[in-house]
Protein backbone atom coordinates (compact mmCIF):
# COMPACT_ATOMS: atom_id res chain seq x y z
CA UNK A 1 0.00 0.00 0.00
CA UNK A 2 1.25 3.40 -0.83
CA UNK A 3 1.28 6.16 1.65
CA UNK A 4 -0.91 8.99 1.35
CA UNK A 5 0.39 12.13 -0.29
CA UNK A 6 1.63 14.41 1.75
CA UNK A 7 0.69 18.23 1.59
CA UNK A 8 4.71 18.82 1.40
CA UNK A 9 4.14 16.77 -2.10
CA UNK A 10 1.30 18.19 -4.04
CA UNK A 11 3.10 20.57 -5.66
CA UNK A 12 5.37 18.56 -7.73
CA UNK A 13 3.02 17.51 -10.13
CA UNK A 14 1.31 21.14 -10.34
CA UNK A 15 4.49 22.69 -11.28
CA UNK A 16 5.02 20.09 -14.19
CA UNK A 17 1.26 20.47 -15.17
CA UNK A 18 1.79 24.51 -15.00
CA UNK A 19 5.08 25.71 -15.36
CA UNK A 20 3.86 29.13 -16.30
CA UNK A 21 2.02 29.28 -12.54
CA UNK A 22 5.56 28.35 -11.24
CA UNK A 23 7.09 31.10 -12.44
CA UNK A 24 3.89 33.74 -10.87
CA UNK A 25 4.54 32.37 -7.76
CA UNK A 26 8.24 32.16 -7.46
CA UNK A 27 7.80 34.18 -4.35
CA UNK A 28 5.85 31.01 -2.84
CA UNK A 29 9.01 28.20 -3.55
CA UNK A 30 8.62 25.35 -3.62
CA UNK A 31 11.40 24.58 -1.37
CA UNK A 32 9.63 26.39 1.61
CA UNK A 33 6.69 24.29 1.80
CA UNK A 34 7.98 21.35 4.03
CA UNK A 35 9.27 24.05 6.31
CA UNK A 36 6.23 26.66 6.18
CA UNK A 37 3.13 25.23 7.45
CA UNK A 38 1.51 28.50 5.96
CA UNK A 39 2.71 28.60 2.61
CA UNK A 40 0.76 25.58 0.56
CA UNK A 41 -2.29 27.73 1.39
CA UNK A 42 -0.58 30.97 -0.13
CA UNK A 43 0.26 28.84 -3.15
CA UNK A 44 -3.49 27.23 -3.45
CA UNK A 45 -4.39 30.78 -2.57
CA UNK A 46 -2.67 31.77 -5.90
CA UNK A 47 -3.53 28.87 -7.68
CA UNK A 48 -7.10 30.11 -7.43
CA UNK A 49 -6.50 33.84 -8.52
CA UNK A 50 -4.39 32.27 -11.53
CA UNK A 51 -7.37 30.07 -12.36
CA UNK A 52 -10.00 32.65 -12.25
CA UNK A 53 -8.21 35.09 -14.17
CA UNK A 54 -7.88 32.21 -16.78
CA UNK A 55 -11.13 31.51 -17.10
CA UNK A 56 -12.09 35.36 -16.96
CA UNK A 57 -9.78 35.26 -20.32
CA UNK A 58 -11.18 32.17 -21.94
CA UNK A 59 -7.76 30.56 -21.11
CA UNK A 60 -8.67 27.30 -19.77
CA UNK A 61 -6.80 24.71 -22.01
CA UNK A 62 -5.47 22.35 -19.51
CA UNK A 63 -7.98 23.08 -16.78
CA UNK A 64 -9.14 18.85 -17.43
CA UNK A 65 -5.42 18.34 -16.03
CA UNK A 66 -5.60 20.89 -12.85
CA UNK A 67 -8.70 19.41 -11.84
CA UNK A 68 -7.72 16.02 -12.38
CA UNK A 69 -4.52 16.67 -9.77
CA UNK A 70 -6.90 18.53 -7.31
CA UNK A 71 -9.13 15.21 -7.62
CA UNK A 72 -6.14 12.80 -6.72
CA UNK A 73 -5.20 15.62 -4.03
CA UNK A 74 -8.67 14.62 -2.59
CA UNK A 75 -8.54 10.92 -2.90
CA UNK A 76 -4.52 9.94 -2.32
CA UNK A 77 -3.68 12.96 0.02
CA UNK A 78 -3.37 12.63 4.04
CA UNK A 79 -5.60 15.03 5.68
CA UNK A 80 -3.54 17.82 5.20
CA UNK A 81 -3.18 17.62 2.01
CA UNK A 82 -7.15 16.96 1.39
CA UNK A 83 -7.87 19.81 3.88
CA UNK A 84 -5.56 22.12 1.64
CA UNK A 85 -6.86 21.35 -1.29
CA UNK A 86 -10.34 22.01 -0.01
CA UNK A 87 -9.96 24.99 2.14
CA UNK A 88 -6.87 26.42 -0.11
CA UNK A 89 -8.15 25.93 -3.58
CA UNK A 90 -12.17 25.45 -3.50
CA UNK A 91 -13.04 27.74 -0.75
CA UNK A 92 -11.10 30.20 -2.53
CA UNK A 93 -12.27 29.75 -6.18
CA UNK A 94 -15.97 29.92 -4.80
CA UNK A 95 -15.21 33.46 -3.37
CA UNK A 96 -17.22 35.60 -4.79
CA UNK A 97 -15.13 38.81 -4.00
CA UNK A 98 -12.06 36.86 -6.45
CA UNK A 99 -14.91 37.29 -9.33
CA UNK A 100 -15.67 39.80 -11.33
CA UNK A 101 -16.53 38.86 -14.66
CA UNK A 102 -17.02 35.15 -13.94
CA UNK A 103 -18.97 33.21 -11.28
CA UNK A 104 -17.76 30.21 -9.04
CA UNK A 105 -20.03 28.04 -11.12
CA UNK A 106 -18.16 27.64 -14.10
CA UNK A 107 -15.72 25.60 -12.32
CA UNK A 108 -17.67 22.94 -11.74
CA UNK A 109 -17.72 21.44 -15.18
CA UNK A 110 -13.92 20.79 -14.15
CA UNK A 111 -14.68 18.67 -11.05
CA UNK A 112 -13.96 15.50 -10.40
CA UNK A 113 -16.50 13.15 -8.55
CA UNK A 114 -14.54 13.72 -5.26
CA UNK A 115 -13.52 17.10 -5.74
CA UNK A 116 -17.57 17.38 -6.66
CA UNK A 117 -18.26 16.36 -2.73
CA UNK A 118 -15.91 18.71 -1.69
CA UNK A 119 -16.99 21.63 -3.43
CA UNK A 120 -20.60 21.23 -2.60
CA UNK A 121 -19.49 20.75 1.47
CA UNK A 122 -17.27 23.94 1.40
CA UNK A 123 -20.96 25.97 -0.47
CA UNK A 124 -23.02 23.81 2.46
CA UNK A 125 -20.88 24.82 5.35
CA UNK A 126 -21.18 28.93 4.27
CA UNK A 127 -24.81 28.71 3.46
CA UNK A 128 -25.39 27.24 6.88
CA UNK A 129 -23.34 30.03 7.78
CA UNK A 130 -24.86 32.93 6.24
CA UNK A 131 -28.53 31.47 7.72
CA UNK A 132 -26.96 31.39 11.40
CA UNK A 133 -25.86 35.32 10.82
Amino acid sequence: MTAPLSISEMFAPLWRIVPDFREKSVALSFAGIETHQTLPYAVLGELASYLIDRLKNGDTDGFEEIFELVEKWHIHGDEEARTAATIGLLEDLQNPALHDQTVPEQFRKWLLPETAIWWQRVEDFWSAAAVRN
